[in-house]
This record gives C-alpha cells, sequence and structure tokens, in this order.
C-alpha cells in the first residue's frame, strides 16, 4: 500500500507530507524525550559541519572546541562537503536557531 506519507521536495530529497506533520505536532510527546531527538539531530549536523569545514579548509577542526556525541555523515572530498553545506543550508540556520531556543 502506498500512504503517501512523504512527498518529493528535490532530487534526492523528501518531506513529510503536511498532515503528517500536523498529527506529529498534536502529539503529547515529553519534554525530555523531545529534547534528545533535537539534541540527536544537532549533534549530526555539528559532527558533519565539522567534517566539511575540515575538508574544504585542508586540514582538521579541533573536535574540542565543537564537540558532538555521534558521527556525522562520511564526506570523502571536498566536493561531496560542499555538495552537503549547499543541501543543508537551510536545514543548518534551522539548526542554528533550535540550538539557541
Amino acid at each position: 500500500m502506498d500512504a503517501r506519507l512523504l512527498e518529493t521536495a528535490g532530487p534526492g530529497r523528501y518531506r513529510f507530507h503536511d498532515l503528517v506533520g500536523l498529527y506529529a505536532r498534536e502529539q503529547d510527546v515529553p519534554d525530555e524525550e523531545r529534547a534528545g531527538a533535537v539534541a540527536r539531530l544537532l549533534d549530526h549536523y555539528l559532527a558533519t559541519a565539522r567534517r566539511a569545514s575540515a575538508l574544504v579548509n585542508g586540514g582538521s577542526v579541533d573536535a574540542s572546541l565543537f564537540p558532538a556525541e555521534r558521527p556525522g555523515e562520511e564526506l570523502a572530498t571536498p566536493a561531496p562537503a560542499n555538495d552537503w553545506v549547499e543541501r543543508e543550508r537551510d536545514n543548518l540556520l534551522a539548526a542554528g536557531t533550535a540550538g539557541g531556543a
């Protein structure tokens, strides 16, 4: 059965249907669980952004300055690192805002 819970948002990109988002917002998720999910997301973005920065800038980034508990995406060269930053630009900006809230 094709429930159509996801919609295409671009090449290789998907987003939840609006009704899925509405349903999710109506759920009573404990604050601790919600905060944990946000922390895992921010860790993913931080670790991947740190890796992308090291690749693009030709060196390493001091991990102690920006610690992340989980690994991010594997990026092997500057080209995929630049592609990732370009694809995730809006999400990275939103993550930065969520992290400051």
